[in-house]
């Protein structure tokens, strides 16, 4: 996945938790914690890829980027399109 960074992704005060994120964002495509943790293990590379994840450490959870939600689509779509052809 091409690098999507956007200026706003050099700005420290548009990350967030990625546990908060999905209470304000995440709506029916991730409505639990654990849907997100899977979609997370299951395209980290694409994710840090895209300079939109940065991997949390011990207990501090992962953050993510201003355009996670862009990203997160954009791997949705790819991966539909694939189950469908």
């Amino acid at each position: 996945m091409a690098n999507t960074r956007s200026p706003a992704s050099g700005v420290v005060a548009t990350w967030r938790k990625a546990t908060r994120w999905r209470e304000e964002q995440g709506g029916d495509v991730f409505p639990t914690q654990s849907s997100l943790d899977w979609f997370i293990r299951e395209h980290f590379n694409d994710l840090i890829a895209s300079g939109e994840l940065i991997p949390g450490t011990g207990r501090r959870g992962h953050l993510v980027g201003p355009n996670f939600d862009e990203v997160a689509l954009g791997i949705l779509r790819g991966a539909a399109g694939r189950h469908a052809a």
